[in-house]
């Protein structure tokens, strides 16, 4: 939009809010509205006393209607209530939007709060609650109860239909309008606040001490449930065409947030503007890109206490943007979800894109005692994280949380998760998009100049100095996820050594490939898992690489595929096993186009124990009917050694293929097997069922020999195919 439009539509606006308010010489900033709601509003010096309403049938709710409500700085709207009202809902139907610059209250008795104003609802930095209940600020045209009775926005409601709590906001139109919040609110402890529009921004302070806080940004025509009072976590979103009744359409018109900050007095009151570019400017000149769906966490975002509370960041596009959000408990870290829940799981709505910027904060730590919390920043397509979140275990007791930070299609993370317990385990940082690279490259973009809520695509890249920036802090896993078979890769192509106590696990729904690179376990473990879904395979591919254990263990898992058939590949590598241990088990998958074996070691790659940690390897054969189907096959001269540890090979031939290759164990190919010290080296073979070749354990053209003190014992039992059912063969091999 044009800066001139935007000029026009403001001085439009400032029009007719002034002209709503000039309906009498003597003009206050809360009017009620005659339309039998019979809400009555008595000035007293700055304070308006609000009594009256129409009631519910049970008389537990209590409606007001108002053709307009704000507050300047001082003033103060008061609702009167009494121990029987549970629920005050007001709305404001003039088709002006409400700036509230000062103070809202609730006396009488614990009433919540409900206020519904399509238009649009701004809190200036003045604006402050004393509200004994929860808070409820809503741009929707209708607020829900039981059996499909609304609390229409504008027209005639059937008031004594209206009991229960309140359980549903719909937004009818096509833009809902906007909410903006610059200012203090805070309710008591235990309570709930929630700011539900077209567009929400907060920019100022929102408390809720061992509460719930929602901020929730709804496009279109949705209809926003939430099962109980309270319970954020059950909000979900569905199409208002899915529903059999609405409440009355809302006729008048809605600014966008842009138009709406160029109101009279909206600028001084919140400090918000707005750019020649459309886009609203922060504190701190900050400025964001703001369409409808948006929700933009800046300011402070508190629900800390004797146990953290919860808070929810929802929204098409979700933005975390010089913000602080504590959910930090005494007791225990509270929970936070910002763009979705749990790998875009649950009933919360999901995110398109989500950014956190490298000054905002997420702490849901326990401080005392108990675990820290939990955090889940998601996005369906691309989420960018620069910022930092902590979920630390109690100071006397208690472990680490869980975070997770994912975009389903694209990641781009550059932050920094602190997940440390003093005297429990350490929690765990999830990252989960569907293919990911490590490598020595700088991270993708994800600056605010550089178009944070830009989709990406393409495969997703962490720099693996990021990465081990995490090692000391908690455990990481990698996990990658698809719905098609070629994708949910993960790539190693960059160096990393786990100095620390801490797991780093990578976890594919496709295929793990190490590239000219190296991996060293310094104290922590690695495991690789690749086929993580069990459904269309995945390999574990180690090529031009080294995998060295120096004081933590390493375990690689995978599965063959209809494409790539070898569970586990290793090729022109080194595995050492020096202060740790090394197992690999391979599981070979049914593909027609290469040999399906378990785990095949080849070109020249050396498997050996250099130190006190052991090397195991499982590997078990395919079942394609016209290829080889061998558990474990050591060929292009490839080398066994053992000094200090010990080395054990089982490999099982369970194919029933016409060729000859259903053999348990295939060492062949000028290969070598040696025992250089005290480990010992054992081959434990079964044979398969097939037509040629079955053989537990075959040695071909090979070198078997003993250097050290280590025994090197072969066991092979044969199969029941038609031909070759050794046991052990061993033809043209020096022993």
């Amino acid at each position: 939009m044009t800066p001139n439009k935007l000029h026009l539509l403001g001085w439009l606006f400032i029009v007719g809010w002034l002209s709503a308010a000039a309906g009498s010489a003597n003009a206050q900033p809360i009017a009620p509205a005659a339309d039998g709601t019979n809400t009555l509003v008595t000035p007293n010096g700055n304070r308006y006393d609000i009594s009256g309403g129409a009631f519910s049938g049970d008389g537990a709710n209590l409606f007001h209607s108002f053709t307009q409500f704000g507050l300047s700085e001082a003033q103060t709207a008061n609702f009167l209530t009494n121990p029987n009202i549970q629920n005050i809902l007001g709305r404001i139907t003039g088709g002006n939007p409400s700036l509230i610059n000062g103070l809202i209250q609730v006396t009488g008795g614990n009433s919540n709060l409900f206020l519904m104003n399509p238009a649009g609802i701004i809190f200036g930095q003045n604006a402050s609650l004393n509200v004994p209940g929860s808070f409820n600020a809503t741009t929707a045209t209708g607020i829900g109860f039981g059996n499909n009775q609304w609390f229409s926005a504008i027209g005639n409601n059937n008031w004594a239909t209206l009991i229960g709590a309140p359980n549903s906001f719909a937004f009818t139109n096509l833009q809902g309008g906007s909410i903006v919040n610059t200012g203090n609110l805070t309710v008591t402890p235990g309570q709930s606040l929630s700011l539900i529009g077209g567009t929400v921004v907060n920019n100022g302070q929102v408390n809720a001490p061992s509460g719930n806080i929602l901020i929730s940004a709804v496009p279109g025509n949705n209809l926003v449930r939430i099962s109980q009072a309270g319970n954020l976590l059950s909000l979900d979103i569905q199409p208002t065409g899915n529903q059999s009744s609405l409440p009355n359409n809302w006729t008048q018109p809605v600014l966008s947030l842009p138009e709406l900050l160029t109101g009279q007095g909206v600028a001084q009151a919140t400090g918000l503007t707005v750019n020649p570019n459309g886009e609203v400017v922060l504190t701190g000149n900050v400025s964001v890109p703001v369409t409808a769906g948006t929700a933009i966490a800046s300011g402070s975002i508190n629900v800390s206490g004797n146990t953290g509370g919860t808070v929810n960041i929802l929204g098409d596009k979700v933005g975390v943007i010089a913000g602080k959000i504590d959910a930090s408990g005494i007791n225990g870290g509270g929970n936070v979800l910002i763009g979705g829940d749990y790998q875009g799981l649950g009933t919360v709505p999901n995110a398109l894109r989500t950014f956190v910027s490298s000054d905002s904060t997420i702490n849901a730590d326990a401080i005392s005692n108990g675990n820290g919390g939990r955090v889940i920043v998601w996005a369906d397509e691309t989420t960018r994280f620069n910022g930092n979140i902590t979920a630390r275990g109690g100071l006397f007791s208690g472990n680490g949380g869980f975070v997770e930070v994912s975009g389903k299609q694209s990641l781009d993370f550059q932050g920094l998760v602190d997940l440390r317990s003093t005297f429990g385990i350490a929690g765990t940082l999830l990252l989960d998009p569907t293919d990911i690279t490590i490598s020595a490259d700088a991270d993708a973009g994800g600056t605010l100049a550089g178009g944070a809520f830009t989709p990406s695509a393409g495969t997703s890249t962490i720099n693996n100095g990021t990465l081990q920036t995490q090692l000391g802090l908690g455990n990481v896993t990698i996990s990658t996820a698809s719905d098609f078979p070629n994708q949910g890769n993960i790539t190693v192509s960059a160096p990393i050594a786990w100095a620390n106590s801490n797991s780093l696990t990578l976890t594919a729904n496709n295929n793990i490939n190490i590239n000219n690179t190296n991996i060293t376990t310094q104290g922590g473990n690695i495991t690789l898992n690749a086929d993580s879904d069990n459904l269309n395979g995945g390999g574990v591919r180690i090529v031009g690489s080294t995998i060295d254990t120096n004081g933590g263990n390493f375990l690689g898992n995978g599965q063959g595929n209809l494409v790539f058939g070898p569970g586990i590949n290793v090729n022109n590598s080194t595995i050492n096993a020096g202060g740790g241990n090394i197992d690999l088990n391979g599981i070979a998958g049914n593909s027609t186009g290469g040999n399906n074996v378990g785990i095949s070691i080849s070109g020249g790659t050396t498997l050996q124990t250099t130190g006190s940690g052991n090397i195991t390897l499982n590997g078990t054969g395919g079942k394609e009917i016209f290829l080889k189907n061998e558990g474990i096959v050591v060929t292009g001269t490839s080398k066994v050694t053992s000094a200090d540890g010990n080395i054990s090979l089982t490999g099982i031939g369970t194919g029933n293929g016409t060729l000859d290759g259903n053999n348990g164990i295939n060492i062949n190919t000028t290969s070598t097997v040696e025992s250089i010290g005290t480990g010992s080296i054992t081959f434990n073979g079964t044979g398969g069922n097939g037509t040629d070749g079955n053989k537990g354990i075959s040695i071909d053209s090979s070198t078997v020999e003993s250097l050290g003190t280590g025994s090197i014992t072969f066991n092979g039992t044969g199969g029941n195919g038609t031909f070759k059912n050794q046991g052990i063969s061993i033809t043209n091999t020096s022993i």
